[in-house]
């Protein structure tokens, strides 16, 4: 049981023992002590003493060397860098080639890279323009700073490190820089696949790095290492068995884009109103009946997704996200569009599809600002003739309905270049089809139709019509017609 050094130091500064016995009390705890904090907390009471000394320098050099400790060793790593600038680069460049701890070479790169010498310049562009992979030019590598020289090293010795230990990783690298990391469906030969085993504590010395893809991996939690990038954008951790978001997301203050899709979620916690960066959400496919007010703290959230889920009705929090262009709120039990639903005036994207039992109010027509609508699956027999003051409408999905016609004001549709009448039950189309003159492409699959009406011929926007199961022949001369104005035809 050793004494605690603070103590010993405040016996030192009392006067009740000398300088010598200080530093041998302290030494002896360096050597000998098994706990972790009592030996690095001698070294700091040492730095104080003798940061300038010798024999400092060679404590500090040979916990490097064999020091056991992984904490003691990276404080020794990190002293003699700052202490000893003149000296410390050759125990540094043997840590580099012989450390088998990834997180100890971390350290001594970035520690070589602040020494700023001829001899740590020199090393650090020999490391980097040796790899075939390094793309920079040498002529180039000798205009940088040798603290840029080492980011760019530790970039690249990550890039070793995943490629060696993660068989199936993908790395996007731009000057240098790991930018993103693709590490979903971890399976290496050398652990478990245990995403958490392969993720060093140093990764926050990619400084660089803005999209992690953790997905298929079994996590049950978000790993505490992921929180403290601050420069990630995007965090994608689909098909996962996560069940919530810690309160440290907050952390995370440049994320934009975070998908939780295919987790356990049976509810989605408070901390989400923490990452007020976010511009895009996805919850899908999920067990999610509700969401929390916190939600509309994400006053710049853009893009919404809550495809797949156990909402009975759209929830209210939603109204206060006035930057909304995105909604998904496909495959959930919701029958009816609220009275607020028009108070979100940015929207422009809906997907209402697959909510079997779904009333269209005559409110979404005030949705003028809509380009592209989906109301598939939703067992609609008929469309309201106020459709048609959706005037910026490009896009419309009804297929899998019982529709066997549409509103005339359709025509009035001027904007729109994509039609999806599949599996409906139309027998015909209307000639006033034809006065949709920006119409692009036309899906009627799996109807009535036994032929293509005249009308069809004066589209002279459109690229494709799929036509299959229907009971057109397929070798009729409007087929054959369509199809010589470059026209895709699918029958």
């Amino acid at each position: 049981m050793f004494q605690d050094p603070q103590e010993i130091y405040s016996q030192y500064i009392e006067n009740k023992i000398d300088r010598s016995t200080l530093i041998s009390q302290l030494t002896s705890i360096i050597h000998n002590a098994t706990i972790d904090r009592q030996r690095i907390e001698s070294l700091r009471c040492l730095e104080i003493l003798r940061s300038d000394d010798g024999e400092f320098f060679k404590l500090l050099e040979n916990l490097i060397i064999s020091e056991q400790s992984h904490k003691v060793k990276l404080y020794a790593i990190e002293k003699i860098g700052t202490l000893f600038k003149e000296k410390a680069f050759k125990p540094l460049k043997w840590c580099y080639y012989h450390e088998p701890s990834f997180t100890c070479i971390i350290f001594a790169i970035l520690a070589i890279g602040k020494i700023n010498s001829n001899d740590s310049k020199r090393f650090l562009i020999y490391e980097l323009y040796k790899n075939k992979d390094f793309l920079i030019p040498i002529k180039k590598l000798k205009t940088f700073r040798s603290t840029k020289l080492s980011e760019l090293l530790v970039n690249l010795s990550f890039c070793r490190y995943f490629r060696k230990r993660i068989l199936n990783s993908k790395i996007d690298i731009k000057e240098g820089y790991i930018k993103g990391l693709d590490l979903s469906s971890v399976y290496n030969s050398f652990y478990q696949p245990n995403i958490h085993n392969l993720l060093p504590g140093c990764l926050i010395y990619l400084k660089k790095l803005e999209c992690l893809n953790l997905s298929f991996n079994n996590l049950r939690r978000i790993p505490n290492i992921i929180i403290s990038i601050e420069s990630l954008k995007s965090l994608i951790l689909n098909e996962n068995l996560l069940t919530f978001l810690p309160s440290s997301m907050i952390k995370l203050s440049s994320l934009e884009n975070l998908s939780l899709k295919k987790n356990k979620f049976l509810e989605l916690s408070n901390s989400i109103g923490n990452v007020n960066s976010l511009i895009s959400l996805d919850l899908s496919n999920n067990y999610l009946e509700s969401l929390p007010n916190s939600l509309g703290q994400l006053t710049e959230l853009c893009r919404l997704i809550l495809h797949g889920n156990k909402f009975k009705e759209i929830p209210e929090v939603i109204k206060a996200l006035t930057c909304l262009e995105e909604l998904d709120l496909s495959l959930n039990s919701i029958k009816n569009l609220p009275e607020w639903f028009i108070e979100l005036k940015s929207l422009k994207r809906i997907n209402l599809g697959d909510n079997k039992n779904l009333k269209i109010e005559s409110n979404l027509s005030l949705l003028t600002q809509i380009r592209k609508l989906s109301l598939y699956s939703t067992g609609m027999v008929e469309l309201p003739q106020n459709i048609a003051n959706l005037e910026k409408l490009e896009e419309i999905n009804l297929h899998n309905n019982r529709l066997d016609s549409l509103p005339r004001s359709f025509r009035n549709l001027l904007n729109l270049k994509k039609l999806n009448l599949n599996w409906n039950n139309f027998s015909s189309l209307p000639e006033w089809i034809s006065s949709i003159k920006s119409l692009q492409e036309l899906n009627i699959r799996g109807n009535k139709l036994r032929n293509i009406p005249e009308s069809i011929e004066n589209l002279p926007n459109l690229r494709r019509i799929d036509l299959k199961y229907n009971k057109i022949y397929s070798k009729s001369k409007k087929v054959e017609d369509l199809a010589k104005r470059g026209i895709s035809v699918f029958i």
